[in-house]
């Protein structure tokens, strides 16, 4: 028992140093300067307090005597504790952090204000889109819902200087029990005519990939779509297969030359509600 406790407290010594001596480096896939910083910082700061605690708990081991093994072993299960409560809260705080900062918000295309809601009903189906703090944006239909903080395009990308998050990297922990997999954006989309807006809308340009990149738009063929006449689009699909679902939802304000329509032809206001709480 003696040697299995030398070993246990070496293997301690060493998973401490290891924590410590090699910090966190990673953004979690933002692209955002300041969120990437605050989340080396949390993490960084986690792995040094947990690796602290394995060392203490190690050198503990190696010098209490045989007589205090009780004392030694609730020792141990105190530093699995707090490392457990550190490794699990780090995140949630550095997502927390991050929700309220905007690097350059002013150049992001976003649709949404903060605090507010758009619901829209497609073919009988129900999506809410909730604006949060930043580009936080919530998701909820019918037997889910998924809270999504989203990264700023640093480059228009097919027509869009908006938000998105291409996987579960930027889900906000615990409100995305129902997905295995998401992809949603949010952004502007400007055009040169009303016919343009229209013939986009509805699939009549199936060959965006083969114009001029200021020209190209993302496709929204497989999507279910709803409109506005003052040019508001929601997209979205809801996937399932071999028991895994997947949420695509694309968010779209449209103008002329930087001013809204006014009137599109098969428009739906009926069935799309915006409402802002501020």
């Amino acid at each position: 028992m003696k040697n299995l406790y030398k070993s246990l407290a070496w293997i301690f010594l060493i998973v401490g140093i290891l924590l410590v001596a090699f910090p966190y480096l990673g953004c979690m896939g933002t692209g955002n300067d300041f969120q990437c910083l605050v989340v080396n910082i949390m993490f960084s700061t986690s792995k040094i307090v947990v690796g602290s605690l394995f060392l203490i708990g190690g050198i503990v081991i190696l010098a209490i005597k045989q007589d205090y093994r009780k004392k030694s072993t609730i020792i141990i299960a105190i530093i699995l504790v707090l490392a457990f409560i550190f490794i699990s809260v780090s995140p949630r705080i550095s997502y927390n952090i991050s929700r309220n900062s905007c690097n350059d918000g002013s150049k992001i295309e976003t649709v949404m204000k903060e605090r507010t809601t758009i619901t829209t009903i497609i073919n009988g189906k129900t999506l809410t889109i909730s604006s949060g703090p930043c580009y936080e944006r919530t998701y909820s239909w019918d037997g889910g819902t998924c809270t999504i903080l989203q990264e700023p395009r640093t480059d228009r990308w097919y027509g869009s200087l908006g938000i998105y998050s291409p996987s579960a990297k930027d889900w906000k922990s615990g409100s995305c029990l129902s997905l295995n997999h998401a992809v949603v954006e949010e952004g502007q989309q400007h055009f040169s005519s009303v016919e343009d807006i229209l013939g986009w809308l509805h699939g009549k340009y199936n060959n965006w990939q083969s114009l001029p990149e200021s020209e190209q738009r993302p496709s929204i063929n497989s999507y279910q779509t709803i409109y506005s006449n003052n040019g508001l689009v929601v997209s979205w699909k809801l996937s399932s297969l071999e028991d895994k679902q997947f949420l695509n939802v694309s968010l779209w304000q449209v103008d002329v030359n930087g001013t809204k329509p006014t009137k599109l032809e098969g428009a739906q206001d009926d069935k799309i509600k915006v409402v802002n709480s501020q």
